[in-house]
């Protein structure tokens, strides 16, 4: 690896292994120098969250827990809001997380006039008013 510049910072490293049905529980360890790197029930990858048995409940516990608090951050401030100032902080805050996009990717559902603003409404149900 560092024939290609390429580092692996062993305090974020998770082993994750997922399992058959008919596959016995092993207890995998990978040594990694002098780093041992153990299984973990979930890893997190690309702000995903996976668990072992691929449900994704953890994943989702924490989605919804950010856009409930995202949402209750907004309804402090909605009196001095006007309803489209709402509506855009809620396309531009609240709908990506959902759709699993960083927040900058969304402009298509704030913009109706961009190329690509009928591709997302049409696909995710969205629609701007």
């Amino acid at each position: 690896m560092s024939a290609h510049h390429l580092k692996l910072n062993l305090d974020k490293t998770e082993l994750l292994f997922l399992p058959g049905k008919d596959c016995p529980t092993l207890d995998l360890t990978i040594n990694i120098g002098t780093s041992v790197v153990s299984p973990t029930q979930t890893a997190r990858n690309l702000g995903v969250t996976l668990d072992n048995n691929l449900s994704f409940t953890e994943h989702i516990a924490a989605t919804t827990r950010c856009c409930r608090y995202t949402l209750y951050n907004i309804r402090k401030i909605r009196p001095q809001l006007t309803q489209k100032a709402t509506q855009v902080l809620v396309q531009a805050l609240v709908t990506p997380r959902l759709l699993q996009l960083p927040p900058g990717w969304s402009t298509c559902m704030c913009h109706p006039t961009s190329a690509a603003h009928s591709e997302c409404s049409g696909s995710s149900g969205l629609q701007p008013s």
